[in-house]
């Protein structure tokens, strides 16, 4: 993947797709094929105040959502997938 494309994803997937923004989901690496997410914590995020942990749906949707940008930087700009199968 070029620079050009991947500083192009990496915008794409942090600040256009508004769910992403919302979470405040980062790239913090990116290559053919890889991808590795960030959602940094905040209490708004907490689903088990005991222990205090993540919600399963953050996380869910981080795991969904790297998984499509590790798709993402093989198939190029020219193509579209989907994540909705999870």
């Amino acid at each position: 993947m070029n620079p050009d494309d991947a500083e192009h994803l990496k915008a794409f997937m942090e600040h256009h797709i508004p769910f992403n923004a919302f979470l405040g989901m980062q790239v913090t690496h990116m290559d053919d094929g890889e991808a590795e997410m960030m959602i940094p914590a905040r209490p708004e995020l907490t689903g088990d105040p005991f222990r205090p942990a993540l919600h399963g749906g953050v996380l869910s949707s981080l795991a969904d959502t790297v998984g499509g940008l590790a798709v993402f930087t093989l198939v190029g700009r020219t193509r579209v997938a989907s994540t909705v199968d999870l």
